[in-house]
């Protein structure tokens, strides 16, 4: 290998140099706030799925309710049918029914085997479900009671800008476009001359170097004036995609504003059906307790009673049902107005 006469076989070479941006266009300013737009697009997007994850859970948790409130109106209607049943067997041992009142007795009581299983396993799919969402087995025991949500005293006008406002799913297409807009613009800037300030030093440590530091200190202008188009390529394409994500975002708030809309009508419908349901809990209550009256003075048979409870049960999964649907109405118009 050949070596100059003055080189030093175990030389060693240190330097450091310190360069500091005097002007770019703008390349770095736009470079970093396109990366903060990121990281708050980013962040966004999780408050979102978090949202959509609460939602999931509150419609699986109301569920459970909805679900144990059938099944126990399917056990007491499975008791009823049971017990008229046996009365027209009896009745017809009697000769006092046919055999086709025993057959239509026998056929009900199938039915309600059927949806006593049915509710059965409705209500076993619901816990399993609930668990899951909570990372716990399916057979995890879960006693929910019903929770207390009262009605949001805002507009629909006052939830609709709200949604826009502060909706994490909006939000994160802002990010994202600012993003790209500044992506697109740190691109146009890199075009430019980039005049930066340098300041080096260099040490070898060489015996037959009479001096073994410099110092190197200056401002230089450093200008790629031929890539081929590259970065006007790069800048246009961001731009573009900043363009199409603008146009995403415009189409969501219009679809919120369906949603908002949608939702503001559904919250509306279940405070009526509420409603109805408990004015037919209310009957249910008054002609059970006046059946028992009649039991108690002989002037009603005792099938008849079992079959008012039976309604009773029925009357009161209706209501709980209704009273599900109206808190999740409610929930559902919070999540559409990004507030849940």
């Amino acid at each position: 290998m050949f070596a100059f006469p003055s080189a030093q076989q175990n030389a060693a070479t240190y330097s450091a140099q310190l360069t500091a941006p005097l002007w770019t266009a703008g390349r770095i300013e736009n470079s970093v706030a396109s990366t903060e737009s990121r990281y708050l697009a980013g962040a966004a997007g999780v408050r979102w799925e978090e949202m959509q994850l609460r939602l999931k859970v509150a419609e699986a948790y109301m569920a459970i309710l909805c679900a144990d409130a059938w099944q126990a109106a399917a056990e007491q209607a499975l008791v009823a049918a049971q017990a008229e049943s046996d009365n027209a067997v009896g009745r017809a041992a009697q000769q006092r029914a046919s055999k086709t009142d025993v057959l239509a007795a026998r056929v009900a009581l199938e039915e309600a085997k059927h949806r006593a299983n049915t509710s059965e396993n409705a209500a076993t799919a619901a816990l399993a479900e609930y668990n899951q969402l909570l990372g716990r087995p399916p057979n995890f025991d879960c006693r929910p009671a019903f929770p207390a949500l009262p009605l949001l005293g805002l507009s629909r006008d006052q939830m609709l800008q709200r949604a826009i406002a502060v909706r994490p799913d909006v939000r994160a297409l802002q990010a994202t476009f600012d993003s790209l807009k500044r992506e697109s613009d740190s691109w146009r800037a890199a075009m430019y001359p980039q005049v930066n300030a340098e300041l080096g030093y260099a040490f070898e440590d060489n015996d037959f170097q009479t001096r073994p530091g410099i110092g190197v200190a200056g401002v230089f202008v450093d200008w790629n004036v031929f890539d081929a188009g590259s970065r006007r390529h790069k800048s246009e394409a961001a731009s573009g995609r900043a363009a199409a994500t603008l146009a995403a975002l415009r189409d969501l708030q219009s679809q919120i504003a369906v949603e908002v809309l949608r939702a503001w009508n559904s919250r509306s419908d279940a405070i009526s059906a509420e409603r109805a349901a408990a004015a037919g809990l209310d009957y249910a209550f008054e002609l059970d307790r006046s059946i028992q009256q009649r039991c108690m003075t002989g002037a009603a048979m005792s099938s008849e009673t079992i079959a008012s409870r039976s309604s009773l049960a029925e009357a009161r999964a209706r209501y709980l049902e209704a009273c599900t649907n109206r808190v999740l109405a409610e929930l559902r118009l919070r999540y559409a107005a990004g507030m849940l």
